[in-house]
């Protein structure tokens, strides 16, 4: 690996990219380390691994995981981020009871991403990062199925299930919130900044605070 940067732990292997733990030897500052694979021949970067370089390069929000450097090494692209300790899945399976509520951290950062016209597409419980420092931070990752607003998307299957079914456990005002977040027409989605005024966190901050 680069000189900069020393790994000393391996997080996750995947086919095309894997994650480590390191160290910037010239500042001592803990990293997380995305290697993204070329494509073969002369082929390049892939277009994910563009995307995500320039969405990360272009925010910078409390709630949005922070793209330090590039580097390119042996037919692969090493993104440095910021560090942190795991993601929400592990999180949840790692900790007793499993739960860990980052609805509205999230919303927070998904408002200051809509309100820059960029859409993320591939949130799941891995693509939200956390510590055990700070869980009060919740940071958004993994942006390679990121678009911006204005390009045009594929148009997706409509589709509908009774959500009370598909959430049993849910309370009305977080079904009424997850209505309002999946309608088809964009028109009629509640937005990131109405979602956090709405009741269901208001619920969540009066027990939170009794």
């Amino acid at each position: 690996m680069y000189c900069q940067y020393k790994i000393f732990e391996t997080i996750e292997l995947g086919e095309t990219d894997c994650i480590y733990r390191a160290i910037n030897s010239q500042t001592n500052q803990m990293v997380i380390l995305k290697r993204e694979t070329l494509l073969k021949g002369n082929e390049g970067v892939p277009c994910s691994v563009i995307r995500e370089i320039s969405f990360l390069k272009e925010m910078e929000h409390t709630n949005i995981v922070k793209l330090l450097d590039i580097v390119n090494k042996e037919r692969s692209v090493y993104l440095v981020m910021e560090y942190m300790d795991l993601n929400l899945r592990k999180y949840m399976m790692d900790t007793s009871p499993g739960y860990y509520d980052e609805t509205e951290n999230n919303k927070k950062g998904l408002a200051y991403c809509h309100s820059n016209k960029i859409l993320h597409r591939g949130l799941k419980h891995e693509s939200l990062l956390l510590d055990h420092g700070n869980q009060s931070i919740v940071k958004i990752a993994d942006f390679g199925t990121t678009r911006s607003i204005f390009v045009p998307a594929r148009r997706h299957t409509e589709g509908r299930k009774d959500l009370n079914k598909v959430l049993p456990d849910l309370e009305p005002d977080g079904v009424d919130l997850v209505y309002r977040m999946l309608r088809l027409n964009p028109k009629d989605r509640i937005t990131a900044s109405d979602a956090l005024n709405h009741q269901y966190f208001s619920r969540c901050d009066s027990r939170s605070s009794s």
